[in-house]
């Protein structure tokens, strides 16, 4: 692991995440007795933006909650954000976009500007010469924080796809299947299945009223439909959000 990770969690950590919290508004919580009282979890969450990381922060504040982070888009934006997200002890992702369609893909780039619309370009021509993001890294440094009793806070959606004035449709994209990656490395090493937990921001955009709402703890091995882990998990999490933000998992809910 690198530095950052390998060092508790000290004073200016503890305050920087503390401040970043306050940053998040008010919200609601529901399903707090579904909180696993230690670590180590992940914490799975659908991402339409509005708060939702300082949410998440303040609703699992009792467990050192490690999130992963768009590596292009936020990690090597400047050395002052890289200074910044190591004190909230984040984790950098490589970025895709191959779970969404070209036309999707064009229509996310045009509602970027500068840094934003240059990462996003980069990641389409990426992805157009058929070369995958690479995250063994990641996938690493996940699983060394789970096995000291941590936690991971995971969008498996990806990138947050920025609509332009943040009130336009939101609704669920397929998820990237890191999640299961990571519970299958962890449970190499320590033999024991990794708990997921199911969790739903919603925002009302005609009041701007948020709420968390944590679902109970899911286990790979629980699975016994035909959808992939990560898919049978996000179900989870569609399930609890308004039908018409469900998105990609709109149908697999009414199964």
């Amino acid at each position: 692991m690198p530095d950052y990770l390998r060092r508790e969690k000290g004073a200016v950590s503890k305050a920087i995440t503390d401040l970043y919290t306050m940053t998040g508004g008010k919200f609601e919580k529901e399903g707090e007795e579904n909180i696993p009282e230690s670590g180590p979890f992940i914490v799975i969450c659908n991402h339409f933006g509005g708060g939702d990381v300082q949410a998440l922060f303040k609703t699992f504040k009792s467990v050192d909650l490690h999130f992963a982070v768009a590596k292009e888009m936020w990690w090597n934006s400047s050395t002052i954000a890289r200074w910044f997200l190591k004190k909230l002890r984040i984790i950098p992702v490589e970025e895709s976009l191959s779970n969404i369609s070209e036309k999707e893909k064009e229509e996310a780039l045009n509602r970027q500007g500068g840094h934003g619309k240059a990462v996003f370009r980069r990641i389409i021509d990426r992805e157009k010469q058929g070369k995958a993001a690479t995250n063994i890294e990641f996938v690493r440094q996940a699983v060394a924080v789970l096995s000291r009793g941590e936690a991971m806070g995971i969008f498996p959606e990806g990138l947050w796809l920025n609509p332009k004035n943040g009130r336009e449709k939101k609704e669920m994209k397929q998820g990237y299947r890191g999640v299961e990656l990571i519970a299958e490395q962890y449970k190499k090493l320590t033999d024991e299945e990794l708990p997921i937990v199911p969790t739903a921001f919603i925002e009302d955009d005609k009041t701007g009223e948020r709420k968390i709402i944590i679902g109970k703890p899911l286990k790979l091995s629980g699975n016994d439909c035909n959808l992939n882990g990560t898919d049978w998990c996000m179900e989870h999490v569609a399930e609890m959000l308004p039908e018409q933000q469900r998105g990609y998992y709109k149908n697999k809910v009414e199964k």
